[in-house]
């Protein structure tokens, strides 16, 4: 069976997190996606393998010097048979070395160019660097991190704006090939990381308005709602929005008091009182172990979980049951590929294939894809 992107070449110039991520989820797809690397170290992330690995595989690799003319030369050849391109440079970056959008399409006129960059390629800060923690600062979604009554947390967790504008790029890439097929004619895509960032941000600064512009404190600050430590040291997570969930979790940790306390009787009054009532489930939840508690509140159909570590992913039954996680080597060092989370009833994905090695495919692509490339054109 064929895959849903099955015939559509990529050639992918992105480095780091947010290209690579876009055009892994096309390679997926069925797309043959072709890396362009520097021949000195390639992208930066291959120093982190196991992360290049899950945002590489099914990828071909090429090294190529982009100020090197014969290079260039070889890749606008290329490019006349190509579906889509994806670069990640600032903006300015493809024009000095004679592959901006204007330069490409006289070249191919039905390519789809995509660029990802910061802030966009519009603007007073399209030339500005800038990493996920500056978007998320810029978007607002950096003011909401952290402890309720804390600063900014700008430590770690998932680069959601980078992620988010890598998901939107393939989105675009997706409706562009889709209105090529309709219309024959290909597109620029103009990605910024920035404004990705702020589109998920929308519900929440719906919500903030709804809520009257409340301090940080009371925006963040939910009863019933979080993270709990329990008697052996386990957080768990639970998660009562609803009034019919609250019910069952005072029925279940003996408080059948609070359902009818007037403090605690909507989400909003829960939310307003939350410092008291959080204190009551904290106390009673020292009472058993983590493992106890998920038992307890399945038993009265409660949203509850355990709050996984990175080490216990491989072993969830969550995960075992829906077949998402494919090993490639010792599953308690991090050798495993995170599927596409998406199942489909009649489509067939990629078989997961390993991210290649720096300039693993030079000699492939420079000879078979140069001759396609020339024989499409009539020259041999």
């Amino acid at each position: 069976m064929a895959l849903p992107l099955e015939g559509i070449k990529v050639l992918d110039f992105s480095n780091l997190l947010p290209g690579p991520f876009c055009t892994m989820n096309l390679a997926e797809l069925g797309a043959y996606v072709v890396k362009v690397e520097r021949p000195s170290g390639g992208d930066a992330v291959r120093k982190s393998k196991r992360m290049f690995h899950s945002i590489n595989r099914n990828k071909k690799s090429i090294t190529l010097d982009l100020k090197d003319n014969t290079d260039i030369e070889f890749i606008k050849t290329y490019l006349k048979n190509c579906d889509v391109l994806v670069e990640g440079f600032r903006p300015g970056v493809m024009k000095k070395l004679g592959l901006s959008y204007q330069e490409v399409i006289e070249i191919n006129h039905s390519i789809i160019y995509c660029s990802i960059s910061g802030y966009g390629q519009t603007g007073a800060r399209s030339s500005i660097p800038g990493h996920d923690v500056n978007y998320l600062a810029l978007s607002g979604l950096l003011s909401i991190s952290g402890e309720p009554d804390g600063p900014p947390a700008a430590r770690g967790g998932v680069p959601i704006a980078d992620l988010s504008a890598g998901m939107y790029a393939v989105v675009a890439i997706l409706a562009a090939l889709r209105n090529r097929d309709k219309k024959g004619s290909g597109d620029f895509i103009d990605v910024s990381i920035t404004d990705s960032a702020l589109a998920w941000m929308s519900p929440r600064i719906g919500s903030y308005y709804d809520q009257s512009q409340p301090s940080k404190e009371q925006f963040l600050t939910k009863g019933a709602y979080g993270t709990y430590l329990t008697k052996d040291n386990e957080y768990i997570a639970i998660g009562t929005l609803e009034d019919h969930f609250f019910r069952s979790l005072c029925l279940s940790i003996d408080h059948p008091e609070l359902i009818k306390n007037e403090k605690y009787r909507t989400w909003e009054l829960r939310s307003k009182n939350a410092n008291s009532l959080n204190a009551i489930i904290e106390k009673k939840l020292q009472e058993k172990s983590a493992q106890e508690w998920v038992q307890i509140f399945s038993q009265y159909d409660l949203p509850c979980c355990n709050v996984n570590g990175i080490t216990d992913l491989p072993n969830e039954k969550t995960f075992e049951d829906r077949d998402i996680i494919e090993y490639y080597g010792d599953k308690d060092k991090g050798e495993y590929y995170v599927k596409f989370p998406v199942q489909f009833l009649n489509l067939v994905l990629q078989d997961n294939k390993s991210a290649p090695k720096l300039g693993e495919h030079n000699l492939k692509l420079m000879e078979n894809d140069w001759e396609n490339t020339q024989e499409k054109e009539g020259k041999i």
